[in-house]
């Protein structure tokens, strides 16, 4: 019921692509049609009817081999005498391989013939049944239509085994007899070899097929889903107690709400039974109880629920976590969620994060919740390796304790770092360097806050101070921007180019520490750095004598306006080489940056004697003077 929901409602959230692929995969919706074939027993020619699922109907026709997962029941009943040692010794050796290794793309296709032959019910003709292990029994029914000129999978079996492989897709005049193929088309096209459907698109030949196929009672469509029911029960100690009530003479029934929750009881040891059952099954005073329809003895229901029964709505209490009255407080729900942004690894992708959807969703229908997706946004980190390049291990020695580093450089120091080392989501390596020079940039920035700070007891100027009023614009936009995109490493970069402009303004002219300009920037640079070195921060606007935290402040706005470069500095090259540079109007036409070019002291000196043959002019950027 909730598996086109869960895989529609990814359209509406704000995640990853990769995780949204992965979420839908393993949902794995197809819309296809169920189809009946009749095994002919190869031991006393008894009928055995077999389903198959296939989103390709249409190529039905080209169906030269049916294939039984190894595990499929039907097996022992149709395999021939003189195939039973070779099917047994392939069944035993499936079951010593993963599922993983048996869906590879890569491995050789093996498997074994049984004897048996079905029937296709659409053309009459009998097709060998075969046994491999690239189909799993958990995935549709077990068994497969195998079409090998439009399918890799088959393909590759077809051709190891000498299977006879028929087009029925494409180009009439093109057969697998006349064409050496590589690989299986598995594109769409019209039907050829095909009988009464010849000539049908793929479209019309699975509408046709599933008419005819209804109509006689051995065909219909479906939908199936890779996802499987979730079996909540487990048999440990660890999971909330599944409250449910065993009696007797009234069956099974809920544990009364007003007795609610069931608490796991105080044990000494919780491991497995050996037995198979709970290990609260052997804890009498808690298993046996009162029926409370009843009045008589009965049992407590030992199993408990998965983990993911609980952790699939930690958000929900975590909104009123000291409520005893119920699991939410709805109010307070309605209020904090869904969660804006959920930061998180992409190993969850199938577990947790499906799983908390599907949580989310159930809750919604019984009235719980007022929305049906429980994370709105979704991060996934990258992972910090070691210095050695390798993920950070004990048992490799090369952890990286965060303690040690806050000992030695502080805590705003190891927060620029991680945020500067690299994009959000891209795995990085620790670098001693470039801790190092990230604390080179928070002392030198304390350094001049602790210079402003002390200009700012002195009486301040208006004096203009050059570009500053660009420079605080374009930072605060590009901060404020760079924070709702995560490109939280391109916005220290931008403070340290920022950092930078001030350190050379400083340098030129020591007076505009004392302008009102300068201080009035410099607290706005405090508060859009707090979210990134808020101990640091904190510290100097305490200092600044403001008594209300610096997190409590409104975050700056920026003017549009002010960011519009009235002066750009342009490059001035004679005959090719740079020469020098000077300030222009952004405006300035070709013409006028030409004349002012001509006049800066050090064209004179490298255009005396000569003559100015052209001077060419890039606005905004270049001016070059060519001479003979």
């Amino acid at each position: 019921d909730y598996a086109d929901r869960l895989a529609d409602d990814l359209d509406t959230v704000d995640w990853p692509e990769r995780i949204k692929i992965m979420q839908r995969n393993w949902i794995g919706k197809s819309v296809g049609a169920e189809v009946i074939f009749d095994i002919v027993s190869a031991g006393d020619g008894s009928k055995h009817p077999v389903a198959i699922f296939t989103t390709r109907l249409d190529t039905i026709m080209g169906a030269t081999f049916l294939v039984l997962a190894p595990e499929h029941l039907l097996i022992h009943e149709i395999v021939a005498s003189e195939q039973h040692a070779e099917v047994d010794a392939y069944v035993a050796a499936s079951k010593t391989k993963t599922e993983i290794d048996r869906m590879s793309t890569d491995r050789e296709k093996t498997g074994v013939f049984t004897g048996a032959y079905a029937v296709n019910p659409f053309s009459g003709e009998k097709v060998p049944v075969w046994i491999a292990d690239y189909v799993l029994m958990g995935y549709g029914t077990g068994a497969i239509m195998a079409v090998p000129a439009h399918d890799s999978r088959d393909f590759a079996f077809a051709v190891r085994y000498d299977i006879p492989i028929r087009q029925v897709i494409g180009w009439p005049d093109v057969t697998y007899e006349t064409t050496a193929w590589n690989d299986a088309y598995s594109e769409h096209g019209a039907l050829v070899n095909s009988g009464r459907f010849d000539g049908l698109t793929t479209e019309d030949a699975f509408a046709a097929m599933v008419a005819e196929g209804e109509a006689r009672g051995f065909a219909r469509a479906q939908t199936n889903y890779h996802m499987r029911d979730w079996l909540i029960s487990r048999q440990r100690y660890w999971g909330a107690p599944i409250p449910m009530i065993h009696c007797p003479k009234c069956g099974t029934v809920p544990v009364p709400e007003d007795q609610l929750p069931v608490l796991l009881p105080d044990v000494q040891a919780y491991e497995p039974s050996g037995t198979g059952e709970s290990p609260l099954a052997g804890i009498k005073e808690w298993v046996e109880t009162t029926c409370p329809v009843c009045g008589g003895p009965a049992r407590r229901e030992t199993d408990t629920m998965d983990g993911f029964a609980c952790s699939s709505w930690y958000e929900l209490r975590y909104t009123s976590p000291h409520n005893d009255k119920a699991a939410f407080d709805r109010a307070t729900v309605d209020y904090w969620l869904p969660v804006d942004l959920y930061v998180g690894g992409a190993e969850h992708a199938v577990m947790h994060l499906l799983y908390s959807r599907f949580w989310t969703k159930v809750m919604y229908d019984e009235g719980l919740v007022g929305f049906t997706e429980p994370f709105a946004r979704l991060m996934n980190q990258g992972m910090l390796l070691s210095y050695d390049g390798q993920k950070m291990s004990k048992s490799k020695h090369n952890v990286i304790t965060p303690d040690e580093v806050v000992e030695q450089y502080g805590a705003d120091t190891l927060r620029l770092y991680e945020l500067f080392m690299a994009p959000f989501e891209q795995e990085v390596a620790w670098s001693k360097e470039g801790i190092s020079g990230a604390h080179r940039f928070t002392k030198r920035l304390w350094e001049l806050a602790q210079r402003t700070i002390e200009a700012s007891r002195e009486d301040l100027t208006d004096a203009s101070v050059p570009k500053l009023e660009l420079q605080i614009n374009k930072l605060t936009k590009k901060i404020t921007e760079d924070i709702e995109k995560f490109k939280f490493n391109t916005a220290v970069a931008a403070f340290m180019e920022y950092f930078n402009f001030l350190s050379e303004t400083v340098r030129n002219d020591e007076t505009m520490l004392s302008t009102v300009e300068w201080q009035t920037a410099m607290r706005q640079l405090l508060v859009i750095l707090a979210p990134f070195a808020p101990h640091m921060t904190e510290e100097l606007w305490q200092e600044y004598g403001c008594e209300e935290s610096i997190h409590r402040q409104p975050w700056p706005a920026w003017d549009e306006s002010k960011l519009v470069q009235n002066e750009v500095e342009v490059a001035v090259q004679v005959n090719g080489k740079v020469r020098g540079s000077m300030l222009v109007s952004s405006d300035s036409t070709d013409e006028e940056l030409g004349s002012l070019a001509l006049a800066q002291d050090y064209v004179v000196k490298y255009t005396a004697g000569h003559i100015v043959k052209r001077v060419v002019a890039i606005k905004g950027k270049i001016v070059n003077i060519v001479v003979q």
